[in-house]
C-alpha cells in the first residue's frame, strides 16, 4: 500500500504538503484537504488471506478541529471505495474556515467492505473491520506563541558584554506592561553561533522547538504570576502579552486550575515548569 501524503491549501489554489503550522490563517480562509491512497490488491489479499476479486475496502477521510488533544468536532468529509479495478483513491474535502478553530486533525481509515471471501478462519470477514489508518495534526492558530518575531543573531557579536553569549536563545521583553501588543513587545533571538541548535530550531525539530517554547512560556508566566500587582486573567485584550500568558496557563492547567496557577508555581516550581513544557507539546 502507498500513502501519497497529506496536502492542504486555500480553496481553489495549489495545495502544499501539510506541515506543523499553517501560516497566516484566519477564519475567512476556506481550505481544501486532500489525501491519496493506492493499494496493491494482490499483496493486500495475500496478507489478509482473502479472495482479491471479492475484496472491497472502504476509505474514509475524517476531519476534526478544536483546541487540545481531542478535537471538539469530528466529521467524515469524504468516502470512497477501493477495489481491484480501482486501486487508487483521492479523498478530498473543502473546509469552511468559519467552522475551524486552533488546529485541524485529519484521519484516513481503511476498513473492510461487505462480501469478502476468506480462505482461512483468521481471514477478516466483518464489514467495517479496521485494516489501516494514518493521521496528521496541524496548528492553524496558537494564541501568539509563533507570531512574535524570531531572529537569528551571533550572540558573541550582538551581546559582547553580556553574561549569556553561549545561551542557545534569548527572550527580549519588558514585564512592566502586560497590556501591550504581544507581537511588538516580545522578541525571541536564536544564537546562530550554536550551529547545531540553530539548525534544529529553524528546521522545526519537535523537541527543540518544544523546549524553547516551554522556556519562553515559563519565563513569561512565572514573572506575571509573581508580580506584586497580581495577575487577573480576564482583564487583557486579545493579542496582548497578558492574553497570551492566560492562554498558556489554560493550555497547561485547564480553565479552572489556571486561576490558581500561582500556588502551583510557589509550591513546586519544577512541576510548574514541566507543565509548561508539556503544554508546548500541543504547539508547533
Amino acid at each position: 500500500m502507498t500513502f501519497e501524503g497529506w496536502q492542504l491549501g486555500d480553496k481553489g489554489a495549489p495545495l502544499e504538503p501539510v506541515g506543523e503550522l499553517l501560516q497566516d490563517w484566519d477564519y475567512a480562509r476556506d481550505l481544501t484537504l486532500r489525501a491519496s491512497v493506492q493499494v496493491n490488491f494482490e499483496a493486500a489479499a495475500s496478507a489478509l488471506e482473502v479472495d482479491a476479486d471479492s475484496l472491497v475496502i472502504a476509505a474514509a477521510l475524517h476531519v476534526g478541529t478544536g483546541q487540545g488533544n481531542l478535537p471538539r468536532r469530528t466529521s467524515i468529509v469524504a468516502i470512497d471505495r477501493i477495489s481491484k479495478s480501482q486501486a487508487r483513491v483521492v479523498l478530498e474535502a473543502d473546509l469552511d474556515g468559519s467552522q475551524l478553530s486552533s488546529r485541524i486533525t485529519g484521519h484516513v481509515h481503511l476498513s473492510l467492505g461487505p462480501g469478502v471471501r476468506g480462505y482461512s478462519a483468521l481471514s477478516p470477514s466483518v464489514p467495517g473491520s479496521r485494516l489501516w489508518s494514518t493521521d496528521f495534526d496541524i496548528l492553524i492558530e496558537d494564541g501568539g506563541s509563533s507570531r512574535f518575531p524570531v531572529s537569528s543573531l551571533s550572540f558573541q557579536a550582538a551581546f559582547p558584554d553580556s553574561k549569556h553569549p553561549f545561551s542557545p536563545w534569548y527572550l527580549d521583553w519588558r514585564p512592566g506592561d502586560l497590556h501591550s501588543d504581544f507581537s511588538s513587545s516580545v522578541a525571541l533571538y536564536v544564537n546562530e553561533d550554536d550551529k547545531e541548535f540553530h539548525e534544529r530550531f529553524h528546521t522545526g525539530d519537535r523537541l527543540t522547538v518544544q523546549s524553547v517554547l516551554g522556556g519562553v512560556a515559563f519565563e513569561l508566566c512565572s514573572v506575571a504570576l509573581s508580580s506584586e500587582d497580581g495577575f487577573e486573567m480576564d482583564t487583557f485584550e486579545e493579542g496582548s502579552v497578558g492574553a497570551v500568558i492566560s492562554h498558556w496557563l489554560i493550555q497547561a492547567f485547564g480553565q479552572t486550575l489556571a486561576r490558581s496557577a500561582k500556588g502551583e508555581l510557589e509550591r513546586d516550581p519544577g512541576a510548574f515548569f514541566a507543565s509548561m513544557l508539556s503544554a508546548m507539546s500541543e504547539e508547533p
